[in-house]
């Protein structure tokens, strides 16, 4: 495996999914790529203005995500490669593009608790990526820590 991409929304549970996909890249000797997808928000008029410019989202964000990078590489002991990377666009199919573009193997996702019905009718980004896109996807719960198995003999 050569890369395993993972899915950044800065929430709790993809921060932690970050953690795991780490500890992953420790076993397999793999690179990581953070990777954020954003809208660039417009006002609604008669002639759609965008709110902020994109540069100055995508400063902001790849900002934050080395920051992410940094305390990874220090909590985890990871000397291994992070790639940043984001861009505008919707998830599954700059997700898709992203995966041919550094080979991935494996993407990994944080889930969060569904804490009402409506969303868990209403579908989420995670079930997008998990429809569309044709790479292993592994999806880590919001509080799951990663546990390596030691091979056991058998008696």
């Amino acid at each position: 495996m050569q890369s395993i991409l993972v899915g950044i929304d800065f929430h709790a549970s993809s921060i932690n999914a970050a953690h795991y996909a780490v500890n992953l890249a420790k076993l397999f000797n793999a690179k990581i790529i953070l990777f954020h997808a954003y809208i660039i928000p417009v006002s609604l008029s008669d002639f759609p203005v965008p709110l902020l410019e994109e540069n100055d989202i995508e400063v902001e964000l790849t900002t934050r995500l080395k920051q992410l990078s940094d305390d990874l590489k220090r909590v985890n002991y990871y000397t291994g490669d992070i790639v940043s990377a984001c861009r505008p666009g919707n998830v599954p199919e700059t997700l898709d593009y992203l995966c041919r573009e550094y080979e991935v193997g494996l993407i990994v996702v944080g889930l969060k608790k569904k804490h009402n019905w409506l969303e868990r009718i209403g579908g989420s980004t995670v079930y997008r990526i998990l429809d569309n896109i044709m790479v292993p996807v592994i999806t880590v719960p919001e509080h799951q820590n990663f546990k390596f198995c030691q091979k056991r003999n058998a008696v």
